[in-house]
């Protein structure tokens, strides 16, 4: 059983990065906003999608403001700040996208647009957050 599991739904901060690595795979960067415990709590979350499901994800036709649902994990990476004399260590952590649904657009409803469906989107007939 995999316990490191994250679902989140909110508005993307900002139009998402495409990008082909070095390896020659598809990646995708964006930062979601997720409200918190009231509206004004806001948590900001950076993700990437890698590989076919990155080219499914530009598919979508997602920008800023857009409303979707991430599936997928969290993890994280350390450095040290070579900025700073003293030797301090940064950790970044951010989530990997295994599985996605644009919800609506910044300017709709917050209801589920229907859309044809791909094997790297939710099924939300059988979504439950319970």
């Amino acid at each position: 059983m995999n316990t490191n599991s994250l679902i989140l739904t909110g508005r993307l901060t900002r139009d998402p990065e495409f990008r082909v690595s070095k390896n020659d795979q598809s990646v995708a960067k964006g930062n979601l906003a997720v409200n918190g415990k009231n509206d004004e709590d806001v948590i900001f979350v950076t993700f990437y999608v890698f590989g076919k499901n990155a080219e499914n994800f530009k598919k979508l036709n997602i920008f800023k403001g857009t409303f979707i649902c991430l599936q997928g994990r969290l993890t994280q990476y350390s450095f040290d700040d070579k900025k700073s004399s003293e030797a301090n260590k940064i950790t970044i952590t951010y989530m990997i996208v295994d599985k996605f649904e644009k919800l609506s657009k910044k300017d709709e409803n917050l209801e589920v647009s229907p859309q044809k469906k791909n094997s790297n989107e939710w099924d939300q007939d059988s979504y439950s957050p319970f």
